[in-house]
């Protein structure tokens, strides 16, 4: 039983990261920034994004429950000891380079990683690749580059919206605004696909409600001092507004948990926009655990 054949496959599920405590809240840019400090003005006003939020978000915990139950999921079609799944995070805790030498200690040679972010970017992918390439685990490792059109991840969103749109509490049918982060505008000098794949996951949810108003908008651009792609969802709003839409349901497509972007963006600061617009506005849930989900990502291991 000690040969390599006998070892089961790692999958490696990564995620961006996140604080635990408010006095994490700086390292933890720092590390973002490539290990420069950003300016203690920028610090704090992401600390009390945090404290607004409660002091840390929920992302690590449901990140570790995704894991529990695709381990339960592979287990359960191929039977114990297939596959072992592992959390790393790229820019806190658990590091994906201490992940990797911890599934190498255990004498593990073959890894599937996959990133909790459907939409390829060399920006976001790409940092994920790099953050594998420096491990130097001496590992065999596959990564899924985009799985924006995976039939359970479009099945899962779908649901979702479906719920969300029969139990809308405003005064008319919803004008759906579907979200993603943004990124730089340099991307679109690289021929990214990041753009056209978000586009997609969008026409191909709503497809499946036809005559659905939509529009999609992008959130939580960086301060950076350089563009990043719009139309901002806070722009958007004025713009619906001013078309008459006044009862709007945002459907973020470009996360699958509940982060920080979610928690602050959309339902704190997003809310208070529309609050001063005069709109009525609702959120779908997250991906999170969703058993439909959860076999998204168990599709990606097969």
């Amino acid at each position: 039983m000690s040969n390599s054949k006998s070892k089961p496959t790692a999958v490696l599920l990564m995620a961006y990261g996140s604080p635990e405590t408010i006095a994490e809240v700086g390292p933890y840019f720092t590390h973002i920034r490539g290990g420069v400090r950003p300016d203690e003005k920028v610090i704090k006003v992401l600390e009390e994004r945090y404290q607004a939020v409660g002091g840390k978000t929920p992302l690590v915990a449901i990140t570790n429950q995704e894991a529990a139950e695709l381990q339960k999921f592979l287990d359960a079609k191929y039977g114990p000891g297939k596959y072992l799944v592992f959390v790393g995070m790229k820019h806190w805790h658990p590091y994906i380079k201490d992940v990797l030498q911890k599934i190498a200690a255990q004498g593990i040679s073959e890894v599937i990683a996959i990133a909790l972010a459907p939409h390829y970017s060399q920006i976001s992918i790409g940092g994920y690749k790099k953050a594998l390439d420096e491990a130097g685990a001496g590992l065999q490792i596959k990564v899924v580059d985009s799985w924006h059109a995976n039939s359970h991840l479009i099945a899962c969103i779908s649901r979702q919206l479906g719920e969300s749109l029969k139990n809308f509490k405003g005064s008319a049918k919803p004008h759906v605004v579907f979200t993603a982060h943004s990124l730089p505008e340099r991307i679109r000098t690289w021929h990214d696909p990041y753009e056209s794949e978000l586009l997609k996951t969008a026409e191909l949810v709503a497809a499946g409600f036809p005559g659905l108003s939509w529009s999609f908008s992008f959130q939580s651009a960086g301060h950076t001092g350089e563009p990043w792609i719009g139309p901002d969802i806070l722009e958007n709003l004025e713009i619906l507004q001013s078309q008459g839409k006044t009862d709007i349901l945002i459907c973020s497509v470009g996360f699958v948990a509940d982060n920080l972007e979610i928690i602050f963006d959309l339902d704190i600061e997003a809310q208070e926009k529309a609050k001063e617009l005069g709109i009525h506005l609702e959120r779908v849930p997250m991906r999170n655990t969703e058993p439909e989900f959860v076999a998204a990502l168990g599709s990606l291991v097969e």
